[in-house]
């Protein structure tokens, strides 16, 4: 019985509650319509006594009292009937929405590919939406027939028990009692009762789908594929409860961070380490919402944006800033959507350079180890069927180990499956050449510039490039930095345990060279430290990599590590002067090293500056 009921009836066409509601519904329907009707075919008068002039007539008395006990107290439509028509009705109409809704909750019933997708989307836009015809359905179906229904059966249920029937005038009546009367007014009431039930339950589902929705921007619930998706099928049930974790995860405040100059679609070519342009160019941003806003040249809004600067110019800050005024939602711009963002530094340890599309996500800073282990195949779904909506940025490409002849055969030879894991480099690959995902905006910081990577990437929508602060901005900056702290103490107040006594210095920062050079020769930005090194941990330098199973950490920031690898050459030199030669013989062509010569090239040119000093003191101390 309930197979045939579930044929007519698809379960996907409504949600769990909603099938709940219909199966209970029906089976109130098989048991209390036989009831009914059996009630209807038993009711009968009996009359007594009956006078004995008219004693031998007895049945033709009870047929005649009960047709005017009939006329008198009963609707034209039987009181059987009347509750069989009170669930008929409504599950034909349950069984007309959901043969409508069929067809477009199988839609996305699975993850679609593209072309399903863009289908789907024009529907919808061109049609009439399934939230409408639910809240539709709803409204009318389960709230206003069942109270209409409900009406209609208690103002119906005027069975008196006792009943005068008049006999050939108005003066002479015969006492008759109705044996069914006590029984058909507790069914009356109990099937009104149950269509207020479950009209009231109808209301509620009612008010809680519109608080939902007026509540949670994170989704468009009116949309055919989220209602179908998050309320019908409930497949991403867990998804509210992600983005919203993401959305109130800590961030470090960057307010001060403003206005930053950032200078869109630079064609001039020079070498950032060695030549720097202040020049005010054409186009400049100002607001964060605007990186993602077409340039002039353009019409549609950029898909792929990549944005370098110098080291420590701000990239970091800036992908930081872009999350927080989407969390912070003040521009309508941020509304809706979901911002993801993931720092290329953090795939740079063995155990965690190979994923699929689906883990990749759950990486991203605000993304509970839960959500990881759990339900990250909600946030990729969401992800795919939210596209537009969505923004991943991918932090620090400079930083992510690549061994570049191995990934490009890597990404030649992997299909586009989604599932399939791969390096973080070809999942790179593949996402900014639309093999997956192609209607995600995708924003890329990087410092390098000329490299063959590049080469091979070279189809950004839009570049961008990050200068630094104009004088009235570095002002600006002190200010906001320094609003709220007037107590100074809080300020100069040095605790003990992260002080290096002079007398440790030397040695402390010689360790800490050694190590930042070690790193960067096996293009490692995390490391774990020695026994007899971990009391560096406190120098200030170093932050500790949030790891259950081990000690990590890494630098504060790559520019740091770099200076102090570029201090572990000059220490060398000093004992060895080819060293240098043989730095630079190598590395010279490696622009990842480049920030590391600059250092050194200072560091020489420092001490050689000291020498000639010496030499100048020294001479005249000899005149």
């Amino acid at each position: 019985m309930l197979e045939k009921l579930f044929q007519y009836i698809p379960r996907k066409s409504y949600n769990n509650f909603g099938n709940v509601v219909v199966l209970l519904f029906f089976l109130c329907g098989v048991f209390i319509i036989p009831i009914a009707n059996d009630f209807d075919a038993k009711t009968n008068i009996r009359c007594s006594p009956i006078p004995k002039e008219i004693s031998s007539s007895q049945n033709f008395v009870h047929i005649t009292c009960f047709s005017k006990y009939e006329e008198e107290y009963h609707w034209k439509i039987p009181f059987g009937v009347l509750v069989a028509f009170n669930f008929a009705i409504v599950l034909t109409f349950f069984i007309l929405y959901a043969s409508w809704a069929k067809s477009r909750v199988a839609r996305w019933d699975i993850v679609p590919n593209k072309e399903d997708r863009n289908e789907g989307m024009a529907e919808t836009k061109n049609g009439i939406l399934l939230f409408h015809i639910y809240i539709l359905h709803l409204l009318f179906t389960r709230f206003f027939l069942l109270l209409l229904f409900a009406f209609a059966i208690f103002y119906s249920i005027n069975f008196p028990s006792n009943f005068s029937c008049p006999w050939r005038s108005p003066l002479n009546t015969i006492p008759c009692v109705n044996n069914m009367a006590t029984k058909k007014i507790t069914l009356a009431k109990a099937v009104a009762l149950i269509d207020v039930i479950f009209a009231s339950l109808a209301l509620a589902e009612v008010i809680f789908i519109f608080r939902w929705k007026r509540s949670d921007d994170e989704f468009c619930l009116v949309e055919d594929m989220e209602f179908c998706s998050v309320y019908i099928l409930q497949r991403r049930e867990n998804i509210g409860s992600i983005i919203r974790n993401i959305r109130n995860s800590p961030t470090v405040n960057t307010n001060f961070f403003v206005k930053l100059i950032i200078h869109v679609n630079r064609n001039k070519e020079r070498h950032e380490m060695y030549d720097v342009h202040l020049d005010k160019l054409q186009e400049q941003i100002e607001n964060i919402e605007d990186i993602f806003k077409p340039t002039n040249n353009q019409n549609n809004a950029p898909r792929l944006i990549l944005i370098v600067g110098r080291p420590g110019i701000g990239k970091t800050e800036l992908t930081k800033r872009i999350q927080q005024e989407w969390k912070k939602k003040k521009v309508t711009f941020w509304k809706g959507k979901l911002v993801i963002r993931l720092a290329f530094r953090k795939f740079n340890h063995e155990n965690n350079k190979r994923h699929n599309l689906l883990t990749l996500f759950a990486h991203g800073d605000g993304v509970t180890p839960t959500a990881r282990g759990q339900i990250f195949q909600d946030l990729y779904e969401f992800i795919n069927l939210n596209q537009e909506k969505v923004i991943v940025v991918f932090d620090g490409l400079d930083e992510l180990d690549v061994d570049l002849e191995k990934c490009w055969q890597e990404k030649e030879i992997t299909q586009n499956d989604p599932k399939l894991t791969m390096s973080i480099f070809s999942l790179y690959v593949k996402l900014i050449r639309g093999n997956f995902l192609p209607n995600v905006t995708i924003v890329t910081t990087t410092r390098r510039t000329e490299d063959e990577l590049y080469q091979q990437l070279n189809n950004f929508d839009k570049k961008l490039e990050i200068l630094g602060f104009t004088e009235s901005e570095i002002k600006e900056f002190v200010v906001k930095f320094s609003e709220n702290n007037d107590e100074l103490n809080t300020k100069t107040k040095q605790k003990k345990k992260g002080y290096m006594f002079e007398a440790k210095l030397p040695s402390n920062v010689i360790q800490l060279a050694d190590i930042a050079k070690a790193e960067l020769d096996q293009r490692k930005l995390e490391f774990e430290l020695r026994e007899d090194r971990v009391h560096l941990e406190n120098c200030g330098l170093l932050v500790k990599i949030d790891d259950e199973f081990r000690n990590r950490y890494s630098f504060l920031h790559l520019t740091i590590q770099e200076y102090l690898a570029a201090l572990h050459i000059f220490f060398r030199s000093r004992n060895n002067i080819n060293c240098i030669s043989e730095f630079l013989k190598t590395k010279v062509n490696e622009p990842r090293w480049h920030l590391v010569i600059q250092f050194l090239a200072g560091l020489i040119g420092h001490e050689i500056k000291k020498c000639r000093n010496n030499d100048l003191i020294t001479e005249k101390r000899a005149l």
